[in-house]
């Protein structure tokens, strides 16, 4: 499985805010992350710009957040998250 999270570990995680279950980020999700990285335009919940390199996403089940994996470590504290919908910022 693609940045390191076996399927196994993968159906044991949930969303610490909603514990809805979390799935990994398809290419276009991630282009779009990416895309608004570059642009200066990806704010974590907490308010501060995602540097560092994303890996990869954890996207919760409603579409709604993400939660980042860079370095190759998923982050999954709700401050770090970010919000999917926010693609057109």
């Amino acid at each position: 499985m693609s940045e390191g999270i076996s399927a196994e570990l993968l159906a044991h995680l949930v969303c610490p805010e909603t514990r809805q279950s979390l799935a990994l980020a398809g290419a276009e999700e991630l282009a779009s992350l990416r895309d608004r990285q570059s642009r200066g335009a990806l704010n974590n919940r907490g308010g501060k710009k995602v540097s560092g390199a994303i890996d990869g996403a954890l996207i919760r089940a409603d579409g709604a957040v993400a939660y980042l994996i860079i370095d190759g470590i998923p982050d999954l504290l709700v401050a770090e998250s970010v919000d999917v919908d926010s693609a057109g910022s």
